[in-house]
């Protein structure tokens, strides 16, 4: 009993973890630490509960039968890993009944109850459902996923027109941002950069801990100075290059008067909290029929389910009332670089820290 208290409060504190580690990658309404944690600790007790029955009844047949104590050990022993192994196909079954037919909310509770039910069977079992319980994670946080979209002025550009964007917004390369000359070659005015860089960030597990801890050394003063910033968690799988577009054209003072009524760009520019603007892309089939098209017309070979991580990631840098701005949808929110500071010199100080290859975009407006 005392083994058995131990592996249960060990399994508790296992849960805990796993559901906070649930809690920052998942955007389901459902997930929680509290449901992960009812999920897995009833399933101890359920089947710890089986197994006592299943034990206390064997024994009483044994002993009825006059069989020796060391052979009902045995068929004891080969009883309790039949139970476990019923108990665990018939959670199987309803793991894939449940995948079947789309229930999302629910399926990832399921891979739990496979995880708790497998890992006092064998290691090979809790490996395999620890699996597929991250693998659930992975896909609760991007339930929707999108072919990559390359770095390409003229392909940036038809995006944001079709998604609403008047013809006085464009995206165009920069060459280089020290170099007087070049930078003089973009028609118009620059009023936010796109940095593309081979970082993995959007894709590493390492930035969420980074945030966590960003968050928590945060004052309540800071955590609000965001609040005139419009800015989206990334939801979609490989759509950071389109969150970025998003982040710019949403966040330049002349926005309104750019955008059309009506369109992608205008449902989410007046979406009243993060989570309405999280749904509106998640469910917007005339996003999908924008951004697909037109992310296929890249010169980038793309697997047929685009399920990949692109060795590339997509962040927005602009000025909102006076301050730089880091939008990166990878993060928990909008990062503040500080007021009084050009954009370029920001963009071009996060280079530095990043190091690697890197290109880079400029949105840019023209006046007639």
């Amino acid at each position: 009993m005392v083994a058995c208290a131990y592996q249960a409060v060990k399994r508790l504190r296992t849960n805990l973890a796993l559901a906070r580690l649930l809690d920052e990658h998942s955007s389901l309404e459902y997930a929680g630490t509290k449901v992960v944690v009812i999920v897995g600790n009833v399933t101890i007790i359920v089947s710890m509960v089986c197994d006592f029955i299943a034990t206390a009844a064997m024994w009483y047949f044994l002993d009825a039968k006059g069989v020796t104590k060391t052979r009902g050990t045995i068929m004891s022993i080969r009883l309790l890993v039949l139970n476990r192994g019923l108990l665990l196909l018939a959670a199987q079954i309803t793991f894939l009944v449940l995948w079947l037919v789309g229930e999302t909310h629910w399926y990832w509770c399921i891979a739990w109850i496979n995880l708790e039910l497998s890992g006092s069977a064998s290691e090979s079992y809790s490996s395999s459902s620890f699996s597929i319980a991250v693998a659930l994670m992975s896909k609760a946080k991007h339930e929707k996923v999108f072919p990559p979209l390359e770095s390409d002025p003229q392909l940036f550009t038809l995006l944001l027109q079709k998604l609403g964007a008047s013809s006085a917004l464009h995206f165009e390369d920069v060459l280089s941002l020290d170099d007087p000359d070049l930078l003089a070659l973009i028609q118009g005015h620059i009023v936010a950069f796109v940095l593309i860089s081979s970082s993995k960030e959007g894709h590493d597990d390492t930035l969420q801990l980074e945030e966590s801890q960003r968050i928590a050394s945060m004052s309540e003063a800071d955590k609000i100075t965001g609040e005139g910033v419009m800015w989206v968690k990334q939801t979609i799988h490989n759509a950071c290059g389109f969150y970025a577009l998003l982040h710019a054209v949403c966040n330049i003072p002349s926005a309104r008067s750019h955008i059309a009524p009506g369109s992608v760009l205008d449902a989410v520019l007046n979406a009243r909290s993060v989570e309405e603007r999280k749904k509106i892309l998640e469910t917007s089939k005339a996003l999908d029929d924008a951004y697909i098209p037109i992310a296929l017309q890249g010169q980038t070979a793309v697997s047929e389910d685009w399920v990949w991580e692109p060795p590339f990631h997509y962040v927005c840098f602009v000025d909102v009332h006076g301050r730089v701005w880091e939008l990166n949808g990878a993060r928990m929110g909008p990062v503040d670089r500080g007021g009084g500071r050009e954009v370029v010199d920001v963009v071009r100080e996060c280079i530095k820290e990043k190091g690697g290859t890197h290109s880079l975009l400029a949105l840019v407006e023209t006046v007639a």
